[in-house]
């Protein structure tokens, strides 16, 4: 039996002792259900959701990646798309364009978890073989939405590499994501800009 599953069950053996222990007009009580009524406001749409709505909409994109400090990024345009997955939870960000000249189709599941109190993000794309999950939250001027994960690095072998993505609401018609790679220390670690103008 799995370390999780034993701690299931020894939670649900302590609920039920204390539930035996108590007065016997506190017998009829049922905890699962206060269990239920305790979380429920984690099920409760948050002011987070709302600010994620500035993200719908048709975007013109362009693409940058800068491989070296002194050297100059690499462009490309293309489009996404932002809808809801989950009307007022979860936002699908799907978009098209190249990257190095190849051909890339990108899909991120951006959303707010409630429990965690944090924004949570899924991306994949069709250029690279991973999963890349990240999670965090809007900085103070809510302006700014900082996210951190791990990456692989299959060109270099590096695994787990730490990165920051940070979507900055420049305008109501204007968003940029970035990309920082971490590991390269300090100073220039942005390695990818994707900027998002709202299409007319």
């Amino acid at each position: 039996m799995k370390t999780p599953t034993i701690v299931a069950a020894a939670l649900l053996l302590g609920a039920g002792l204390a539930l035996a222990a108590r007065p016997a007009q506190d017998a009829g009580a049922d905890p699962m259900a206060q269990a239920f009524a305790d979380a429920a406001k984690y099920l409760q749409p948050q002011p987070e959701h709302t600010w994620l709505e500035q993200f719908l909409g048709e975007w013109d994109t362009t693409l940058r990646v800068t491989m070296a400090p002194d050297a100059p990024p690499m462009e490309s345009k293309g489009r996404a798309t932002v809808r809801w997955l989950l009307e007022g939870r979860w936002l699908l960000l799907e978009s098209e364009g190249s990257m190095m000249g190849m051909p890339m189709k990108t899909a991120t599941i951006l959303g707010y978890d409630a429990f965690k109190k944090k924004f949570v993000s899924s991306m994949c794309n069709s250029f690279d073989p991973f999963l890349l999950q990240a999670e965090g939250m809007k900085d103070r001027t809510g302006q700014a939405l900082n996210l951190w994960g791990p990456m692989d690095e299959y060109l270099t072998g590096e695994r787990d590499k730490p990165v920051r993505y940070t979507w900055r609401i420049v305008s109501p018609d204007k968003l940029v994501l970035e990309v920082h790679d971490l590991a390269i220390g300090e100073p220039n670690t942005k390695v990818v800009e994707v900027e998002h103008a709202r299409r007319k």
